[in-house]
């Protein structure tokens, strides 16, 4: 992982100030990856688990860095600071730059929808607001603060997400950041991994409306099981389509809502969409965006890559989903997909992970809507899938394949003129490479 820094001179200052050592190279980025050092970057070697970033000092060093960060003593000519942690002097580093530049702090995190609600945050808000926001899908205690290093001090607001896949990271990552507004999309076993139970994932979740302020905003999806019960004490501003709420959705069609009486068109049809816009929707509302103006920015946002947005490849349409999986989230995608009207609608399945003890559960769920569902084909990949493949081949068209390339070739052969084609796996299958296969 590398990251630019924008603020160079201010970062400079900073470091110098913290460590009280004189940096005669202006850092242009830092990085824990020595294959992505560039001249001039500051190196964090990291130990993990197979690997232990320090083996690669020696390249780094002839590749011209500003400053070293080291676990170990070192005799270098290069400008070196020895640590006792560098995942800690990450967040030290971190801490000090958001007291620096001081932005608004909003932190987003759930089960489901992290990436698609901050990227459509960041398209209502920038519109008005110089705004931060996190790269890709940098969500970790470690990857979260690295790409907040990037941030400028002109940015009033920084749309921070936050991912866990065990107890305690999100409270690591507020810690950091210290957090104004909290909004919490949904909770549910998506990657139920190392946590025992939903309960458990809202706790862990719930870590970032504990850590708001009084002042703060708990942005709360009352829709949401779990959500309504975290305690904060910071001020609460409800949303949903249901019951009474600061910010009540309606929902008029696949492609149609309205917040508060005002009318927003979605960018794609589905619930999930229609959940993100009221979202985001109360979000700007908070930070004073007019209605009608956040309504506009909605409409106009295109999905990141791989997370639902529509693709024509020569004769067929592809409903690219193919960045990640979870129980929730495949069973909306797939929803969706039976509510589109076209010739025929083929959906291409890969393995879920991170399910625990609720593995087999899971893909036999996906089996069990596929096989009351109105799709005409479908197809499966993976270990897991077989579980889906059981329940639905009897019903339904349905095979299982052992190769993302024996997909494609099936698909080369049988394609149709006008063929809806939804692909969606957890991001360990590569499913977008089925996609790149077809083109």
């Amino acid at each position: 992982m590398r990251i630019s820094i924008n603020e160079t001179k201010l970062f400079k200052k900073l470091i110098e100030q913290i460590y009280n050592v004189k940096i005669n190279i202006l850092p242009r980025g830092i990085t824990i990856d020595s294959r992505l050092h560039e001249s001039g970057d500051v190196y964090l070697p990291i130990v993990g688990e197979n690997f232990d970033g320090h083996e690669f000092i020696s390249s780094v060093v002839e590749n011209n860095p500003s400053l070293i960060f080291s676990e170990k003593e070192l005799k270098l000519n290069t400008l070196t600071i020895k640590t006792d942690n560098n995942r800690q002097t990450i967040h030290k580093i971190v801490k000090a730059w958001r007291k620096k530049i001081k932005p608004k702090i909003i932190g987003i995190t759930g089960s489901n929808g992290k990436t698609t609600t901050k990227e459509l945050a960041y398209h209502v808000l920038s519109k008005s607001i110089d705004c931060f926001k996190t790269d890709k899908n940098f969500n970790t205690v470690l990857s979260s603060p690295l790409s907040f290093l990037s941030a400028k001090q002109s940015q009033k607001v920084a749309l921070i997400e936050m991912g866990t896949n065990q107890p305690g990271e999100i409270n690591s990552i507020c810690e950091i950041y210290n957090p104004d507004i909290g909004l919490i999309t949904n909770i549910s076993n998506a990657h139920i991994g190392n946590f025992r139970s939903n309960q458990e994932i809202a706790i862990e979740k719930g870590r970032l409306f504990n850590s708001l302020p009084k002042d703060g905003f708990a942005i709360i999806n009352n829709d949401d099981n779990y959500i309504p019960t975290i305690k904060t004490n910071a001020k609460k501003i409800t949303y949903g389509f249901n019951g009474s709420t600061d910010f009540k959705g309606n929902i008029i069609d696949s492609v149609n809502i309205t917040v508060n009486k005002q009318k927003i068109k979605l960018p794609v049809s589905g619930f999930a969409m229609a959940q993100n816009a009221l979202a985001i929707f109360t979000l700007s509302s908070i930070l004073g965006i007019k209605n009608n103006e956040i309504a506009e920015f909605i409409s106009s946002f295109n999905l990141p890559k791989g997370r639902g947005q529509i693709l024509k490849i020569q004769n067929i349409e592809i409903i690219d989903d193919s960045y990640n999986a979870n129980p929730v989230s495949m069973i909306d995608g797939l929803r969706r997909l039976t509510k589109i009207k076209a010739k025929r609608k083929i959906a291409i399945l890969g393995d879920m992970f991170e399910l625990g003890k609720t593995e087999l559960e899971s893909h036999e769920k996906i089996g069990k809507f596929l096989s009351s569902s109105n799709l005409e084909l479908i197809l499966t990949i993976g270990s897991r899938m077989k579980y889906a493949h059981k329940i639905v081949k009897d019903i339904k068209t349905a095979y299982w394949f052992k190769s993302k390339e024996e997909i494609i070739d099936f698909i080369k052969k049988i394609k149709k003129k006008d063929d809806l084609i939804y692909i969606k796996g957890s991001r360990g299958m590569a499913m977008e490479k089925i996609i790149e296969g077809l083109k």
